[in-house]
């Protein structure tokens, strides 16, 4: 952890004083990996012109480093300025000819620029003089795989995978093609025979844990990543996966094992600390999920993971105010997360912001549509208000997206009951004891007049004695 905070300051130092020399018109120094740093950081932060100079800089001062060359490639990409990155790329084949990372960066442009014939044809034409044909078959895939030609995309990710078994990324893109064709469970034969090649390959039982993990085989997969833990102590890839296919089957003890060797094998694993915190948190140890929340979030302040889950945690303990800060930023850090919008909208109709909650439940639904609590949470706010009406509105909305919820179903009748709306009431009331005759009691909890109750039962006892 020493080491990730050290250099982390000596970027941010790098930063500072490049901007000190953009702003004194001074001249600095600085090594190859300073000025890569820098580079990138503004390419993230978006700031191009930036980006640009540090480029000028570097290539002045590097002037055969191809590296910073494919940057200022990135950087022309960005401003459209396509035929001029193409004549940077000429100039850097010319000092390092068939290099893989300038053909990928040429492809990179043809793709960019909606060029995919081309695209193809020229890594079809590159493949046979690279040194690195592993890396122009996976590009090979990717170019097919951006196009939706998955079968094709298929064969070039299977032909990098012959040349180099331990990529991970290869695999990982084979099974979203193999899924995405619908061919995933065939594969495993596919698999199998890496296995059948080197039995003591960790990347390959790897890899088979990956493919059973997304087609849900759970127990195999724990076996798979078993293996490669095995065969390499420290993979620390296999004990996160290990960990979270245990946390897939409500395991959280054994969860907690395996991020606890991926903490030792990369002691700055953000994701791994999280995780730990939420397996904590589903065994309702609630101080120590908010320990490790806290870790991960001094490793990085901005990771959505660890705000949701100090927010959800705050949230439980009934601290509104301090959980909406948090939540707030999980937002902020990913806004197409569904969760996130949802625990948002719960906690701003905790502290009474009802207009902000509304609109955040809104977000939820849109993201998350077949999250049927996000409709029932959204409902019962118009509910508490009396606006049945609109509740019920809402209610039918979040049914038409799930259509097997019979808690909306029994909360729509709820509502229409509560209109007055008695024969519309019996559909839905219908409908839910057909979905979950269980759940009934359900309904008491909102009616408490003795009348209604007694109607109440009359129709379910029917119900009951159809069942």
């Amino acid at each position: 952890m020493a080491k990730r905070q050290d250099n982390a300051r000596e970027h941010k130092e790098a930063v500072q004083k490049f901007e000190q020399m953009l702003k004194n018109n001074l001249s600095f120094f600085f090594e190859s990996h300073e000025y890569e740093y820098i580079i990138s950081f503004y390419i993230e932060k978006n700031q191009w012109n930036h980006a640009a100079k540090a480029c000028e800089f570097a290539i002045s001062q590097y002037p055969f480093s191809t590296h910073f060359l494919l940057d200022k490639c990135v950087i022309l990409a960005h401003k459209k300025q396509f035929e001029e990155a193409h004549r940077l790329l000429d100039f850097a084949e010319n000092m390092q000819p068939n290099d893989a990372d300038i053909i990928i960066a040429r492809s990179q442009l043809f793709m960019q620029n909606g060029e995919h014939k081309k695209n193809i044809g020229y890594l079809k034409y590159a493949v046979e003089m690279s040194s690195e044909p592993e890396l122009i078959y996976f590009h090979l895939g990717l170019a097919y795989q951006v196009n939706g030609e998955f079968e094709n995309a298929i064969q070039y990710h299977k032909k990098a995978l012959e040349q180099d078994i331990e990529n991970e990324e290869v695999f990982f893109e084979l099974a979203f093609c193999l899924d995405m064709s619908g061919m995933l469970e065939e594969s495993i034969s596919y698999y199998k025979k890496f296995i059948d090649k080197d039995p003591y390959s960790h990347y390959a039982w790897y890899n088979l844990g990956l493919l059973y993990s997304k087609l849900e085989q759970f127990e195999l997969a724990l076996n798979a990543y078993d293996y490669a833990t095995i065969i390499k102590a420290d993979f620390s890839s296999a004990w996160f996966n290990l960990g979270n296919t245990h946390f897939a089957l409500a395991q959280y003890s054994d969860a907690i094992d395996c991020y606890k060797k991926v903490i030792e094998f990369e002691e700055a694993s953000v994701e791994a600390i999280c995780y730990l915190g939420n397996c904590y948190e589903k065994m309702e140890q609630i101080d120590a999920a908010m320990d490790q929340y806290r870790q991960s979030l001094r490793l990085d302040p901005n990771f959505p993971e660890a705000l949701y889950g100090m927010a959800f945690c705050l949230e439980k303990r009934n601290k509104w105010f301090e959980a909406y800060g948090f939540v707030r930023k999980a937002v902020d850090a990913d806004e197409l997360n569904g969760d996130y919008w949802f625990l948002l909208a719960d906690v701003e109709a905790k502290i009474g912001n009802i207009t902000h909650a509304l609109e955040s439940y809104e977000k939820a639904s849109l993201l998350a549509p077949d999250n049927s609590d996000i409709w029932l949470s959204w409902s019962l706010v118009f509910y508490e208000q009396a606006e049945y009406e609109k509740a019920f509105s809402i209610v039918s909305l979040g049914i038409t997206e799930n259509a097997k919820s019979a808690e909306l179903y029994y909360h729509a009748s709820i509502y229409l009951i509560n209109q007055g709306k008695y024969k519309e009431a019996l559909d839905f009331l219908q409908n839910a004891l057909i979905l979950d005759f269980e759940m009934h009691p359900i309904l008491f909890e909102y009616f408490t007049n003795l009348e209604v109750q007694k109607g109440l039962y009359k129709i379910i006892e029917q119900y009951k004695d159809k069942e």
